[in-house]
Formats: structure tokens, sequence, C-alpha cells
């Protein structure tokens, strides 16, 4: 193997390492910013049903962090069933706790 044949063969492995490295950059972007997406979501559902929107969004935010050690499947089911009991809970809810007058569409806080 002659010197520009190692030379062309180390920036090979370079570009490929680069690459890997920015492909898991991008999805570790990516699951938080759906994080960052699904606890606004919840927060604001949480809120408008009467519960504690805070520690439902801080929950969902957590669940990477926690779960780090345990691998990706581990994570998956515990952000399943985070929202499951976050359904649960919010069905228990009476609903909006919408006026009366919600379906004429002359509530003015549910607008």
């Amino acid at each position: 193997m002659d010197v520009l044949t190692a030379a062309s063969t180390a920036t090979d492995i370079t570009d490929i390492l680069a690459f890997i490295l920015l492909y898991i950059l991008m999805i570790t972007v990516a699951i938080f910013v759906i994080h960052l997406i699904l606890a606004f979501v919840i927060y604001r559902d949480a809120e408008r049903r009467g519960m504690n929107g805070a520690i439902w969004a801080i929950l969902i935010i957590m669940l990477p962090f926690v779960f780090y050690f345990f691998g990706i499947i581990l994570y998956l089911i515990a952000l399943l069933v985070v929202i499951i009991i976050y359904a649960i809970a919010r069905s228990n809810t009476d609903g909006f706790r919408r006026c009366a007058e919600y379906a004429g569409g002359k509530c003015k806080r549910y607008k």
C-alpha cells in the first residue's frame, strides 16, 4: 500500500465517521424537538382540563434523561405508558369545562 492509497483510505473513513456523527446528531435533535412539541401539546391540554400541565410537560421532557441508560425500547415503552396514563387521567376530568353556550359559539372563554 503506498502513501496516496493510505491517505485516501483515511479520508474516506473520516468522511464516513463524520456522516455517522452528523446523522446521530440530526436524530437526537429531531427526538428533542418532538418531545418539546409533545410536552407543549400535553401542557396546553392539561391546563384546559384543569390539571397541572407543568407536571405532565416536565414528565414528558425528562423521560429521555431518565431512561437514557436503559435503551430505546424501554424508553419508548415508558413514553407510551405516560401517554396512556395521561389519556386516562384526562378522561376523568369534566371535558373542557365548557360553558353551556359553547355549542352555539357564544362562549367567550373557549373561542
